[in-house]
């Protein structure tokens, strides 16, 4: 029985014995080097325990300089890139911190594990040389298969890190807060589980509750960092009633 990508990773990482763990998605693929560039970031500084290099589909350059990154840049790091498989991750780190993805969600799970790593060991290596190449257009992928149900458990990661970003003071935690927002917000535009009244009003309320956090705490901050159209549908759909916008088109 196909129990989903997390459930494989998770039985692959009860399972690994190696130093390090990497991971490839099916339809993408790698350059001959790529581990062993990877490896060699982690051993330039013992302290760190994730390596990750550039991407392909993401940008061409192949020759920029190696940068470390920590606790604040680590966390823009994993929100700007927030996968799993352009990075190798300390075994041990893994297993001491009993990281392990979570199966209830199908999407943002690769940018849950990411920043459950980064509050693990704090910071990250990464190596700009493209080594991995990212085949964005497979419509059939894991990534971008038809919103289902499902996808409503997504809410859970993000709130857990607007929640932490918060909790850590971060200065770029309203970047985590701005996406769950966001994901609120799209779970109301594509009317999912509309039977039940209840979930919607607490998506309302989680809504209403940044949103005033972004009015009298941050002021205009939220315009620099969401979508103009996420900040007026948050206000539409805090205030006004779920049949108001039920007809509004995806976006």
């Amino acid at each position: 029985m196909n129990g989903g990508v997390s459930k494989a990773r998770n039985i692959a990482l009860d399972k690994c014995k190696g130093e390090y763990v990497c991971f490839v998605d099916s339809d993408d693929w790698i350059e001959p080097d790529m581990i062993e560039y990877l490896y060699s970031l982690l051993m330039k500084n013992f302290s760190y325990k994730i390596a990750a290099c550039g991407i392909f589909e993401m940008d061409n350059s192949k020759n920029r300089d190696v940068s470390y990154k920590i606790r604040e840049e680590a966390f823009q790091y994993v929100w700007d890139v927030p996968f799993l498989w352009n990075k190798i991750f300390s075994t041990k780190l893994i297993k001491n911190r009993n990281l392990k993805l979570n199966e209830k969600i199908i999407v943002s799970e690769d940018s849950l594990f990411c920043f459950q790593a980064i509050e693990a060991c704090g910071g990250i290596i990464v190596g700009e040389k493209n080594k991995y190449h990212y085949f964005q257009e497979n419509s059939g992928s894991a990534t971008h298969q038809n919103f289902k149900i499902e996808r409503v458990n997504s809410l859970i990661g993000y709130k857990y890190m607007a929640e932490q970003a918060g909790k850590m003071k971060l200065k770029n935690c309203l970047i985590y807060e701005c996406g769950y927002v966001s994901q609120c917000i799209r779970m109301l535009l594509h009317k999912m589980v509309s039977d039940q009244a209840e979930y919607y009003k607490n998506i309302r309320a989680e809504i209403r509750r940044y949103l005033l956090k972004y009015v009298f705490t941050n002021g205009c901050r939220l315009s620099s960092k969401v979508k103009y159209k996420f900040k007026i549908l948050a206000i539409v759909y805090s205030v006004l009633p779920y049949r108001v916008g039920k007809n509004i088109a995806k976006y």
